[in-house]
């Protein structure tokens, strides 16, 4: 299956708890053509860390699941990104007919952590806001802001 020859990580770039299934069609003939043999591999997974960047972005506490297969890999979690809480909805396609690369990720933003990563906006801004990044296929990058539970005060 080797599922991580497409993302550059190796076992030991990876720390948490994973739990998961594996079914998987194995050839009991020899000279099986195995590009045709299906399997698909769900994991569930606890307080995950990448050891290095993954697509330069600092991954840590990442609690989610991702499921593989011959043509794509699914990951669902909330983690940190850069020390930020969000909550993360990707697609990555591992064959050239399958699904459009897709990057959903929504970070949240509540006081202590947007004076930490972005200061100077206290005094415009109080409460939890939430970032909405939509990266999908080969169009722009789109952004959008939820201020529903924010303060906004413009001077």
């Amino acid at each position: 299956i080797n599922a991580m020859r497409h993302v550059g990580l190796a076992p030991e770039d990876l720390s948490g708890t994973v739990t998961g299934h594996v079914r998987a069609d194995i050839p009991l003939t020899r000279g099986m053509d195995t590009s045709k043999l299906d399997w698909l591999v769900s994991l569930d997974y606890q307080d995950l860390s990448l050891a290095k960047p993954f697509e330069d972005q600092t991954v840590t506490e990442a609690d989610g699941s991702i499921t593989v297969g011959p043509k794509q890999a699914v990951i669902s979690a909330e983690a940190k990104l850069n020390g930020i809480p969000a909550e993360l909805d990707l697609v990555e396609p591992l064959a050239d007919d399958g699904p459009a690369r897709s990057r959903k990720v929504t970070l949240i933003l509540d006081d202590k952590t947007r004076n930490a990563s972005m200061p100077g906006l206290s005094d415009l801004l109080s409460g939890t806001i939430k970032v909405a990044i939509d990266k999908s296929g080969e169009d722009a990058q789109q952004v959008s802001a939820d201020l529903t539970n924010a303060r906004l005060d413009i001077p």
